[in-house]
C-alpha cells in the first residue's frame, strides 16, 4: 500500500475512535462529536503530510549557482570600483577612454545578468580582465593623487592609456564572444523569414 494511503487509513481510524469515544464514550451529542471528528482528521491529515523537497523551505542554490551568484557579485563590484576611480582621472583623454571600457564592461553584465547561463563562458572576463582594469585604475588614481612628478604622472599616464585601450577592446571582443551565436539564429531567422516572402509572392 503506498504511503498516501496508509496515512489516510491511520488519520480515519484515529478519528473513528475519537468519534466513539465522544459519542458512546462520554454520551456527547451525534453532530458535535462528528465535527469534533472531523476537524482532527483534517488536522492530523495536515500534520503528518509529509514535507516535499524544497517546498516551504525557500529556494536554496546548488553548488553550481551559487558559484554563478558569487562571480556576479564580485563583478559588480569591480565595477562600480571602475566607476569611482573614473570619476576621479585628471587626464580628460584616458578619463574618456575609461568611459568607453566603462560601458563596455556595463554592456557585458547587463547581458549576463538577463543571461546567466552564459557566466560560465565570461569567467575570464569578471575573474581576470575587470578585475585587472578595477585593480589598475584604482592603483592609478592613487599614484596619480601621490604627488608624483610631472614626468612620472605622464609616463604613469601613457601607460594607463595601453592598458585602457588594450582592456576596451578585450570587453568588447567578450560581449561579441557571447552573443555570437544569438546573432547567428538571428540571421538564419531572416533569412528563412525571406524565403517564405519570396515563396508566396511578397517579396
Amino acid at each position: 500500500m503506498k504511503k498516501e494511503g496508509i496515512r489516510s487509513l491511520l488519520t480515519g481510524a484515529a478519528a473513528s475512535v475519537f468519534f466513539l469515544i465522544l459519542f458512546l464514550g462520554l454520551g456527547w451529542s451525534f453532530l458535535v462529536s462528528l465535527l469534533l471528528a472531523v476537524l482532527l482528521f483534517a488536522a492530523v491529515w495536515l500534520i503528518t503530510k509529509p514535507e516535499r523537497k524544497g517546498e516551504n523551505a525557500g529556494w536554496q542554490p546548488d553548488d553550481q549557482e551559487r558559484e554563478l551568484l558569487r562571480s556576479m557579485k564580485e563583478a559588480r563590484k569591480d565595477f562600480e570600483s571602475i566607476r569611482r576611480s573614473m570619476g576621479r582621472i585628471r587626464d580628460r583623454q584616458l578619463r574618456q577612454q575609461t568611459e568607453g571600457m566603462c560601458r563596455a564592461a556595463g554592456n557585458i553584465l547587463a547581458y549576463l545578468e538577463k543571461h546567466p547561463e552564459k557566466i560560465p563562458a565570461a569567467r575570464r572576463f569578471i575573474d581576470y580582465y575587470q578585475e585587472t582594469a578595477s585593480t589598475l585604475l584604482a592603483r592609478y588614481v592613487e599614484l596619480e593623487s601621490a604627488g608624483l612628478s610631472e614626468s612620472q604622472t605622464q609616463v604613469l599616464t601613457e601607460s594607463m592609456k595601453r592598458a585602457a585601450a588594450a582592456l576596451t577592446d578585450a570587453f568588447q571582443k567578450q560581449l561579441g564572444k557571447m552573443v555570437e551565436n544569438e546573432v547567428t539564429d538571428m540571421e538564419a531567422d531572416v533569412d528563412v523569414l525571406e524565403q517564405m516572402m519570396r515563396m508566396e509572392g511578397l517579396k
